[in-house]
């Protein structure tokens, strides 16, 4: 009969171990993330949005701009068809800018908000009240 040696375990293991048994909880155990807000500005207006809807807010822009450009060439290929002129410019697209998306409560991204629209009014009574 033979004898068997058992090593003991090496501190590698031992240290693989214990980074195992330290992994994060599972994620139904982890504390929630805090919503971010973020400001945006859709053609003149400018919002305060929870940071995760604001791509769901471009694509709801996006999806306004393209039926109005649908309704445009419908009333365009109407008016080709009845041998009438059409003057309606092609409406533009509506223009869509994210000016911060880390904004930790809404207070804060509605002062930020302020300022953007103070921003854009001072930069609106350039443009208008230039020579002329």
């Amino acid at each position: 009969m033979s004898k068997r040696l058992v090593a003991a375990p090496s501190p590698l293991v031992a240290l693989l171990f214990l980074l195992l048994a330290s992994r994060p909880a599972p994620a139904e155990d982890r504390p929630e993330k805090p919503t971010l807000y973020a400001v945006v500005q859709v053609g003149d207006a400018v919002e305060v949005l929870p940071a995760d809807e604001v791509k769901a807010r471009k694509e709801a822009v996006a999806e306004a701009d393209k039926a109005d450009a649908e309704k445009w060439n419908a009333a365009k290929k109407a008016a080709a068809k009845a041998k009438e002129k059409f003057a309606e410019p092609k409406p533009k697209k509506t223009s869509f800018k994210v000016h911060g998306a880390k904004y930790k409560s809404p207070d804060e991204a509605n002062e930020a908000k302020a300022k953007i629209e103070e921003k854009l009014a001072k930069k609106g009574a350039k443009k208008g009240g230039g020579r002329g």
